[in-house]
């Protein structure tokens, strides 16, 4: 495994040969940097499918703009930048075909959250999980949106809300232990 300034020339090599006309350079570009790639979509998808889905197209989207990609040893970063992008459009066509934002983020958070259980407790869970989050204050709903909906980094939610990085992975963080606790405790108030 080559180390990141390795990684990096090898990458800005690829790409000056696929410019050049070397078509199978990009299938080596893609060799090369799909296990940092894949570990970078699998950690924020909620399902396999929808890793493989956000890879190929940012890999698509890849050699459609590679012409305009400057090499500056930042390949990879650039690619998890695309597919970052392929990651919100995918939330934002969920939510809209699937209800709510509330209820995607609902889903997502109790889908991580809860583990295996069988598939009666599950429901119950989910369903005092809804009452849990709707008990939470607009404030945090609208983070929780922000973060696990539309896919907002920590630093754009820091941005967003003129806030330290850390204090909102600590919001975040204790939103979701209230959640759990609100959960396991059955309705109530999640805070």
């Amino acid at each position: 495994m080559p180390t990141a300034d390795n990684l990096a020339a090898l990458c800005d090599g690829l790409v000056a040969r696929f410019l050049a006309g070397e078509q199978a350079a990009f299938d080596e570009l893609i060799r090369l940097t799909e296990p940092s790639l894949r570990l970078f979509v699998v950690s924020r998808c909620q399902r396999g499918d929808d890793a493989e889905e956000v890879i190929n197209a940012a890999y698509v989207t890849a050699f459609t703009a590679l012409r305009g990609y400057v090499a500056q040893g930042a390949c990879v970063s650039w690619l998890m930048g695309i597919a970052n992008n392929h990651l919100r459009e995918l939330r934002r066509t969920r939510a809209r075909h699937q209800g709510s934002p509330v209820e995607l983020a609902l889903d997502r958070l109790w889908a991580q959250e809860m583990g295996e259980e069988p598939e009666e407790r599950l429901l119950q869970l989910r369903d005092r999980l809804r009452v849990c989050l709707q008990s939470l204050d607009e404030r945090g709903r609208a983070l929780l949106q922000h973060h696990h909906v539309e896919g907002e980094t920590l630093n754009e939610l820091a941005q967003r809300y003129r806030r330290p990085r850390q204090a909102i992975a600590k919001y975040l963080f204790t939103i979701r232990q209230r959640l759990r606790s609100c959960v396991e405790q059955g309705v109530g108030h999640a805070g």
